[in-house]
């Protein structure tokens, strides 16, 4: 501005200058100048009316006004860092530094920075950004600086970011399409062949995780065992069969190479034990009888084959000495096939074995009815005075109570032979073969009675013997009509006739004379023909030569034979028990007196009360 006076001379100028004093509203500065100049800064921007006064030497004063318009000053900034490279998802510290001249504040003024395109860790305006980037390459980081009157200022830096490995491997496990909890010890708690789902992934730059490579090793016991796969994840079925602690790794590497470390993890396999169906009950059975009974048993797909399905037919006995006397294995598989030979109440145990150990078993008790002995016999011809064998060897009992059969014969069921009053029980021999010599022809009924440990029921049979005739001589014949059981009463009177009237005709020779001529003479009329018989010379030696020399054997008058009682046909190396047969004692005759002489030499008074009279005849027959 400039100012003057027409009348000349010197002219002063006052000025009247408006600024904002941080109120918001203006403050005046008045300044004097004599040349008309002043300076003056105003520190924000606006347009400000300055009034000037002009004064000249006479004290006339001119005023004026002036508008000053103040513009703004951009704020400046810049960004600096300790290093222009990093690597994926490493992070990295940018500095800005701005300022404002024209601020109200002091230097730097206010100015205000934010970045508008990376995640800083300090916030979103900040003078300190610490970020990264999740891709590899350049990445350009802006700064913005923003001053007091709103007016902005950007910066840039560039930073290179390099490949990373994949990192942060993890492994889950999924079941139904829920995740399966680890337990404390990080370890997972699994069944023998349960399917799950594997699942794994890593971490990585988001340019390099569609491109990353899982190798799996599923089974640290089979270290052949291998998968792979491309991929952000990778899932895949997987089941264990056999029980124990199995580990599970995973690698994950990317397109460059770079493999991150390997993760593991535990898996605990329980081993599932087998399942037996309840047995059926059976109804009792009789001894010996052959049942089946079927076991059904399942288990875990891997153990089936390897199950040992056994049965316990005496739990009471250790047979194999080897655990507890319940888990013999005495018949193996499903299908037992069996039969008990003696009575009572039996226990039998069907267990199944997986290749762990693990055992299920299911208890079954079998009622055993003991059964009489069923008899066999058959009809049989015997002959009289010979040994006739009576054999019960085809009787029929179950194989345990077979050797301890006891077995009694009633060698005539018409006969009540122990006087109790029935004719069918009485125990004549003993033995399931016996010998016995019957003595009398004809047909026998014999009854054989078998019984095991109950003696209460017995098995019986009947078997008819035919008794034929003894094998005699005409000699023979006759004397078994005189004597014996088969002893004929007329032949036995007959006899005794005979011998009184031999007696009779020996004591009225005696009496006769001896010079009679009688015994000379033949054919004359009165004389008794018996006398005349022996005065033939034939006769009188066919008499003496039926003459005794020696006195009979003492086995004719002996009562009892001992002879075996029973013999075991088809066992002949064992001793037999003797049985004592029974003979009818000879029938004694009277008792004769004894020759002057006494008893002849060798004869025994049993001997001379038997055949004392034919000894007699004998004598009386030769003078």
């Amino acid at each position: 501005m400039e100012s003057f006076d027409a009348d000349g001379g010197e002219v002063s100028c006052l000025f009247n200058i408006p600024y904002d004093d941080g109120s918001r509203n203006w403050a005046w500065q008045k300044i004097t100048s004599p040349s008309c100049l002043v300076n003056w800064t105003w520190m924000d921007d606006g347009n400000y009316p300055v009034e000037v006064t002009v004064i000249d030497e006479e004290r006339d004063e001119q005023k004026a006004t002036m508008l000053v318009s103040i513009g703004n000053r951009h704020p400046q900034i810049g960004i600096m860092s300790a290093r222009n490279e990093a690597k994926v998802e490493h992070p990295i510290t940018l500095y800005a530094f701005a300022n404002d001249s024209d601020s109200e504040e002091v230097w730097p003024g206010v100015v205000d920075v934010h970045w508008p395109d990376a995640l800083c860790k300090e916030g979103y305006y900040t003078r300190v950004c610490t970020t990264t980037a999740p891709t590899e390459g350049w990445h350009t980081f802006t700064a913005v600086a923003t001053d007091d009157d709103y007016e902005t200022t950007a910066a840039t830096f560039d930073i290179r970011f390099t490949n990373i490995a994949p990192h942060s491997a993890s492994i889950a496990l999924q079941k139904n399409n829920q995740f399966i909890q680890s337990d404390e010890q990080q370890i997972w708690q699994l069944d023998e062949d349960e399917s799950i789902v594997v699942k794994g992934q890593a971490l990585d730059s988001i340019d390099d995780l569609e491109g990353l490579t899982h190798t799996w090793w599923p089974d640290g016991q089979q270290p052949s065992l291998m998968y792979s796969f491309s991929g952000r994840t990778s899932t895949f079925p997987m089941q264990w069969d056999t029980a124990g602690l199995h580990t599970i790794r995973l690698e994950v590497s990317d397109s460059d190479g770079e493999a991150s470390l390997v993760e593991e993890r535990w898996i605990n396999i329980r081993n599932v034990p087998p399942v037996i169906e309840p047995l059926v009950s059976l109804l009792p059975i009789a001894e010996g009888q052959s049942i089946t009974i079927e076991g059904n048993s399942t288990d875990t797909q891997s153990d089936i084959e390897s199950l040992v399905k056994c049965w316990d037919i005496d739990p009471g006995i250790d047979s194999d000495d080897l655990g507890g006397a319940d888990d013999d294995c005495d018949i193996k598989g499903d299908i037992l096939e069996y039969a008990w030979n003696r009575s009572g109440t039996h226990t039998i145990i069907y267990h199944v074995t997986d290749d762990d150990g693990a055992q299920s078993s299911e208890v079954l008790v079998i009622e055993v009815l003991n059964m009489p002995p069923i008899v066999r016999l058959k009809n049989i011809d015997c002959i009289a005075y010979r040994d006739c064998v009576l054999s019960a060897e085809q009787t029929i009992d179950s194989l345990n109570d077979l050797e301890g059969l006891t077995i009694v014969w009633d060698l005539d069921i018409t006969v009540d032979s122990n006087g109790d009053g029935i004719k069918d029980n009485d125990a004549d021999l003993v033995g399931s073969t016996v010998i016995h010599r019957f003595l009398k022809a004809g047909t026998v009924r014999v009854k054989a009675m078998a019984w095991d440990e109950n003696p209460e029921r017995p098995g019986q049979s009947t078997m008819v013997v035919e008794v034929a005739p003894p094998e005699r001589t005409t000699i023979e014949e006759f004397g078994a009509a005189l004597i014996g059981d088969e002893a004929n009463p007329l032949a036995q009177i007959g006899l005794l006739l005979l011998t009184l009237i031999l007696l009779a005709l020996i004591t009225r020779r005696k009496k006769a004379n001896p010079d009679d001529e009688a015994w000379q003479q033949g054919g004359l009329e009165g004389e008794d023909l018996s006398e005349q018989v022996f005065e033939k010379q034939s006769l009188v030696d066919e008499a003496q030569s039926r003459r005794p020399k020696a006195p009979p054997s003492n086995q004719m008058f002996t009562t009892t034979f001992d002879v075996p009682q029973e013999t075991t046909l088809s066992e002949p190396e064992e001793d037999t028990e003797p049985i004592a047969t029974s003979v009818e004692p000879v029938i004694e005759s009277e008792g004769l007196p004894l020759p002057e002489g006494g008893l002849p030499e060798g004869w025994t008074q049993e001997q001379w009360s038997h055949y004392g009279h034919q000894y007699t005849e004998a004598q009386s027959s030769h003078p």
